[in-house]
């Protein structure tokens, strides 16, 4: 029995694994397969981006009107005024993304090509940025590259590497200030991420969490630092307004005060956190890993004292989205910051697993082998078809997506045009009669005077096309829903189905002519 029993002990014959199955070369295995699989997604995304750089792909009204103030810029008028007698130009958002597209318009002479390469130039910034980040708290290169890769191919991630939004470069922003914070306390770096935050500002009116995470950063350890992050921050931010303010007659802060939300409420407050965490929860396989990976190092770094100014970060860009989404038209593209934020957190917590510790490796490799399967949900959810798309339009010399130029034959050049989507007329070379609608959908309660004009207009037939974005999958939508009091507002909706005809749906919008009146051309000719 004795024998026996010595038997079934001995592990060199039954328990052993094999010695070239080390903990290194486990974890060097595991780096591997995850660089791999972040360098596939990054070429998958880059194909799909290159195929779509020309056309609408993932481009809507918020787009165009980004298109259309920089237009406008280009023909001589940063922010336009809020009613000239024949445009309405107010809306709610910083000029610092529409000026850099305008500035790269006058090149390219086009708005979706120049947009688009903006939008390329940013994923790129940014997956450097989270992967030198990540690389610093000691993450290996292959886990490093993976956790970046997931910031592009997130849900809020895609969408803003692949449309024209100043979200990105909002983003890009801010974590640049947090590296030059994390990187020192000198004067010079404080004073550079002062700037780096006023430029954030510039692009996206939300962009808080930064200056205020440096701030507290600053103040606990560095009292002097902080005296001058905040001397320049808000020196250079005020000089900045003024200049805007001057620069434009105050028409920004007209714009602003037309586009401000009027209607946050209790009832609004009560739903944001409802409508925050929907968003969340349909955000995909890397939103579902990231942030409980996020929350349980966020509690881990407090109790082994490892917080860092990303940690508070993270944590102070909570309360603005609760903000944000008190705006019940809120998407998903405002949950990049906390995308973005979750990623080093996750690198931090897997660098903080002692490499000697054997437990420990096989939570390393369990955590790697995790980021690559979440690479390949979102590989498959995200870039498959639109990928397989690009690939199949490059092999038949085909055009991929919507043209650039939309309802063309459908929609007059020369045509007097009221739009929901101020592409439509950006791209005949009109100025729009609306630039923001949801900035005329707050006119309609905060300057009834404006809108009555516009209705009037609407009621004599003033308009040749009236061109609305189909709205619930209905082909023409009757039903009172929440969408009129966000977008152009109910009065003018009411005013355009009472006094105007759907003739065509084509591209996801809805074309109205005047009841009685003949159809344009154009519209005749794609009827027949």
């Amino acid at each position: 029995m004795s024998v026996v029993t010595n038997n079934i002990l001995k592990p060199a014959e039954y328990g052993a694994a094999p010695r070239w199955l080390t903990d290194g070369r486990i974890l060097a295995l595991v780096e591997f397969a995850a660089g791999a699989a972040a360098v596939i997604v990054l070429a998958s995304l880059g194909v799909v981006v290159i195929g779509h750089l020309t056309d609408r792909y993932h481009l809507n009204f918020a787009t165009g009107v980004y298109a259309a103030l920089a237009a406008r810029l280009n023909d001589g008028v940063l922010y336009p005024s809020l009613y000239d007698g024949a445009h309405y130009g107010g809306t709610r958002y910083m000029p610092l993304f529409f000026v850099l597209h305008a500035g790269l318009a006058r090149f390219t002479g086009e708005y979706i090509l120049s947009g688009k390469l903006i939008a390329l130039a940013l994923s790129i910034v940014l997956c450097i940025q989270l992967y030198r980040i990540v690389r610093g708290f000691g993450c290996g290169r292959g886990v490093a590259l993976a956790l970046a890769s997931l910031g592009v191919v997130t849900q809020s991630g895609y969408l803003v590497a692949t449309s024209i939004r100043a979200d990105l470069l909002a983003v890009v922003l801010q974590l640049a200030a947090l590296q030059l914070v994390r990187g020192g306390d000198s004067a010079p770096r404080a004073a550079g991420a002062g700037v780096l935050c006023t430029l954030a500002l510039l692009a996206k009116f939300t962009a808080a969490w930064a200056p205020a995470a440096i701030l507290i950063a600053y103040f606990v350890k560095h009292r002097r630092a902080s005296v001058i992050f905040l001397a320049t921050w808000l020196g250079t931010l005020a000089l900045a307004l003024v200049c805007l303010h001057l620069g434009t007659s105050g028409r920004m802060l007209d714009s602003f005060r037309a586009g401000a939300v009027q209607n946050v409420g209790v009832v609004s407050i009560l739903k944001s956190p409802i409508a925050f965490l929907a968003r969340l929860g349909r955000g995909g396989a890397a939103e579902a890993f990231l942030i409980p990976l996020a929350i349980l190092e966020c509690v881990l770094a407090v109790r082994q004292r490892r917080f860092t100014i990303y940690h508070g970060g993270l944590l102070l860009s909570l309360p603005i989205l609760l903000v944000i989404f008190t705006d019940l038209g809120a998407d998903f593209n405002h949950l990049l910051d906390l995308v973005v934020l979750a990623i080093p957190l996750a690198g931090s917590l897997w660098a903080s697993l002692p490499s000697t510790d054997r437990a420990h490796v096989a939570v390393r490799a369990g955590l790697a082998v995790a980021v690559c399967w979440v690479l390949f949900m979102c590989w498959t959810a995200m870039l498959g078809n639109p990928l397989r798309d690009v690939a199949t339009a490059w092999i038949r010399h085909a055009k991929t997506g919507f043209p650039a130029k939309p309802l063309a034959g459908l929609v007059s050049d020369d045509a007097t045009l009221l739009c929901e989507d101020p592409w439509i007329p950006v791209s005949r070379n009109q100025a729009p009669t609306i630039i923001d609608p949801y900035a005329v959908a707050c006119m309609t309660r905060t300057h009834p005077q404006l809108y009555a004009d516009l209705v009037r207009r609407i009621e004599d037939g003033a308009f040749d096309q009236v061109v609305l974005r189909l709205h619930g999958g209905e082909f023409d939508p009757s039903e009172e829903g929440e969408w009129e009091d966000r977008t152009l507002g109910l009065p003018v909706i009411n005013a355009v189905r009472k006094h105007y005809e759907v003739q065509k749906q084509a591209e996801g919008y809805l074309i109205y002519t005047p009841r009685g009146r003949a159809k344009p051309v154009g519209t005749q000719r794609a009827a027949n």
